[in-house]
């Protein structure tokens, strides 16, 4: 049985500067949790805020729990369940492999570009160079 206190919630910590307390933040907190501590299907409680996401975590990993308890829930809105938990499945997967995403300039390219003495209007900033960071 897992019964995580969300981030910021409970017993756990608060984020740090830089940190958020949003969907997909705790949708992928919920991930990390399950991978580190079972490989089994597995019990979920959710209480109140953590019903709801438990709720969703288990509509996009739905293989990984075998039972749901939620306390204090609210009910989900009336609309395509499928298609939000497939968005919501994707924009997780990218969380925990995101893709490597092209170089758009240098630095030196950049630098130039913001301390010119040319104030007219340009077309670009810096060309692509099509390294990745």
């Amino acid at each position: 049985m897992v019964a995580p206190d969300l981030r910021g919630h409970g017993r756990s910590d608060h984020v740090g500067k830089g940190g958020s307390y949003n969907l997909l933040d705790f949708l992928g907190d919920i991930d990390g949790i399950i991978s580190k501590v079972t490989d089994q299907p597995f019990t979920l409680v959710g209480h109140s805020l953590g019903s709801v996401i438990s709720a969703i975590f288990t509509s996009i990993r739905p293989q990984l729990v075998k039972h749901l308890v939620l306390v204090e829930t609210v009910l989900p809105p009336e609309s395509n369940m499928d298609e939000t938990s497939s968005q919501l499945a994707t924009h997780l997967d990218y969380l925990t492999q995101p893709p490597e995403h092209p170089r758009v300039c240098h630095r030196g390219s950049r630098r130039r570009s913001l301390t010119s003495s040319n104030t007219g209007p340009v077309s670009w900033l810096c060309p692509a160079t099509g390294q990745t960071h």
